[in-house]
């Protein structure tokens, strides 16, 4: 029940602020980019220098009133034990400057007990995350 209210509460706000999934035009990250959110990320995890990620395009559409975009990404990090968990998705925000990621707030898709399917959010947002 929590999971379909967030997803239709997401769903609500995409379209009052007139944003359509299928509508976004996306571009690859660069690497510096992907610095800035794997650092970011990196105080979640247990060992983040051995975290693995998988990148997708961002949508393009930030702009001056509204520099924050949700942005859907997987991550395969080790746990307390030392092993791989797999890889999970990641929903966070990222605020950007002149087209450029600047920062990112994680979000949800690291524990077990996340109450959110996150794959399914992030085909709402419209950034499926592989």
């Amino acid at each position: 029940m929590k999971k379909q209210a967030l997803l239709a509460a997401v769903s609500v706000a995409l379209n009052f602020l007139g944003i359509q999934p299928s509508d976004a035009q996306t571009r690859k990250i660069s690497t510096q980019e992907q610095r800035v959110i794997s650092e970011r990320l990196g105080a979640w995890l247990k060992d983040p220098l051995s975290a693995q990620y998988r990148w997708p395009a961002i949508q393009l559409g930030a702009t001056e009133s509204r520099p924050r975009l949700p942005y859907c990404f997987s991550v395969n990090a080790k746990n307390a034990y030392g092993g791989y968990v797999g890889f999970r998705t990641i929903v966070g925000i990222v605020t950007q400057s002149s087209g450029k990621i600047i920062g990112f707030e994680y979000t949800t898709g690291l524990n077990d007990e996340s109450s959110v399917d996150t794959d399914r959010l992030c085909s709402v947002l419209g950034t499926p995350p592989r």
